[in-house]
């Protein structure tokens, strides 16, 4: 019984703190509001959202922020976030 409070008081807290987190950067790049609008609309809508762009337009921040907003609104439970490694490009030389 104990754990089980201790994991409610856990959510609690993190979703009044997630309430209040702010986008962490002082602005959004071209095209990040558009897609971190998508991830939270894909989000609630309980439907898949493919997106490739290229490197340096912010994918990770643009697809994380608003998961953890939902997160913390109760719009999912967990989230997984899978991206390829650039180490594993090197081949035997």
């Amino acid at each position: 019984m104990r754990r089980l409070v201790l994991i409610d008081r856990h959510h609690t807290l993190r979703d009044e703190t997630l309430l209040h987190l702010q986008f962490p950067f002082p602005e959004y790049r071209q095209g990040q509001r558009e897609m971190a609008a998508q991830v939270y609309t894909a989000i609630k809508r309980q439907k898949r959202l493919f997106a490739s762009l290229p490197t340096g337009t912010g994918k990770s921040v643009a697809t994380l922020f608003p998961a953890v907003k939902a997160l913390g609104t109760g719009l999912t439970e967990q989230i997984y976030y899978l991206t390829a490694r650039t180490t594993q490009r090197q081949g035997p030389l």
